[in-house]
């Protein structure tokens, strides 16, 4: 009776160890709501069905786990070279305003590259909430009315992104 049972939690180990693996290898989520919310002054995302999450943070480094991670870090925004043109954008982080400079270096006629440039400006979402041509070599925009985040904001020739500025709004 005692090697039959001793085998008997030698079967069941194996088979928890074993189907332990196999359900390892898979991620999965099963999330019965969410959403995100944003008012001039907060932003609001929120997931149900997601009772345990972790971060772990070395200073330099953060891992979390959890299906809802709304925190976005961009590290690196690929720049095209422009001959001929140079494009500021200021201050930043700002409160009030951005002051988006197009400056054309070395060009015969002043307004000629000015005719197709146009400003998009993004939140973390990528909903677009300011699309504009540019008109003159200076612009402002405003960012009194949008919540303290960080926002994208790109230059378009045409439908060629040309440079992209990460705003912060404080």
């Amino acid at each position: 009776m005692k090697n039959l049972s001793s085998v008997f939690y030698a079967l069941c180990l194996f088979l928890s160890i074993f189907l332990g693996i196999g359900t390892a290898e898979a991620q999965q989520a099963v999330s019965t709501a969410g959403n995100h919310s944003e008012t001039a002054t907060f932003q609001l995302s929120w997931t149900i069905g997601e009772p345990v999450i972790s971060t772990f943070n070395n200073g330099s480094n953060v891992l979390t786990q959890g299906i809802h991670q709304s925190k976005l870090t961009v590290t690196a925004i690929k720049e095209i070279e422009l001959s001929g043109l140079e494009i500021s954008a200021f201050p930043n982080p700002t409160n009030e305003f951005v002051n988006l400079q197009v400056q054309q270096l070395l060009t015969e006629q002043p307004n000629e590259m000015l005719k197709d440039i146009s400003f998009h400006l993004y939140d973390m979402n990528g909903k677009v909430l300011i699309q504009k041509q540019i008109v003159n070599t200076e612009t402002i925009i405003q960012m009194e009315g949008y919540s303290p985040s960080t926002y994208f904001l790109k230059i378009m020739i045409g439908k060629k992104l040309v440079k992209t500025f990460k705003i912060i709004k404080q």
